[in-house]
């Protein structure tokens, strides 16, 4: 897992955006052990890169979202606003809606 938030962050550093998307929609398995790393140290890095939203579609398996919720739950500071979905077309629309007035940009 470590390996793909890796390569996500590339990406986002690469081509900066503020918004992201994350389908967990076909996750199976439980990767709470990972959950620590992602909401301390992940996530910073993030909003590091420039992120400010994200959207994150739940999986329908219990462990994963429960993995979830545990590595939102070790994020220090609110770095990003991430809201949870339970499909796609609504954290399409809710990103869609989301934008960062300049004046709070310029202060960043």
């Amino acid at each position: 897992m470590q390996d793909n938030c890796k390569l996500l962050l590339a990406c986002l550093r690469r081509f900066p955006c503020q918004k992201l998307l994350n389908d967990s929609s076909g996750v199976t398995g439980d990767w709470k052990l990972a959950a620590k790393w992602i909401g301390e140290y992940f996530f910073p890095l993030l909003a590091d890169a420039g992120l400010h939203y994200m959207a994150w579609v739940y999986s329908p398996n219990y462990f994963s979202r429960r993995a979830i919720n545990l590595a939102l739950s070790f994020v220090r500071q609110p770095v990003i606003v991430v809201v949870n979905f339970e499909e796609v077309a609504s954290a399409y629309t809710w990103l869609r809606e989301k934008v960062r007035p300049s004046c709070i940009t310029s202060m960043l």
